[in-house]
Formats: C-alpha cells, sequence, structure tokens
C-alpha cells in the first residue's frame, strides 16, 4: 500500500501532464482489484481540453463526451 500511495502522491508532483497520465497508468495498474477477477474503470479529465475520459482496465481510453473547458483554468492556476 505504501508503493500505491508513493505513486499516487507523485502524479500530484508531476512537471508536466505526459508525466502525469504515465504515473497515473503505473499507479492505477498497481492498484488491488475491488472485485474478483477484474478492476473497474477510472474517470479523468484531460487538462489540456477539459474532456472527462475513462481509462477501463485493459488499456483502453474513451473520451466520455463530457467537457469541462472550466475546470481547466482552475487546474492550471494550481500548476
Amino acid at each position: 500500500m505504501v508503493a500505491i500511495k508513493s505513486l499516487i502522491e507523485s502524479v500530484g508532483k508531476a512537471k508536466s501532464n505526459e508525466e502525469a497520465q504515465e504515473l497515473f497508468k503505473i499507479a492505477n495498474s498497481q492498484m488491488p482489484d475491488n472485485a474478483a477477477g477484474h478492476s473497474v474503470p477510472v474517470y479523468f479529465m484531460d487538462l489540456d481540453t477539459g474532456d472527462m475520459m475513462v481509462l477501463y482496465p485493459d488499456g483502453r481510453v474513451e473520451n466520455t463526451g463530457k467537457n469541462y473547458p472550466e475546470a481547466i483554468n482552475k487546474c492550471n492556476k494550481k500548476r
């Protein structure tokens, strides 16, 4: 559990979106399954476009069709 916590903390300290996405993928792959035999999809926001995305356990990423452009400004101000 400590390794997962460290990975999640490092995502927040990433120096670029690309680095954050790679660290997120590594952290997500280390998460224990919450149900027998499979993991759950993870939703995240693309901070460049404001698009809400979903990452499936098989590595597939899809756009949900929802967009939150107002969140981009809030997130970019915190960086």
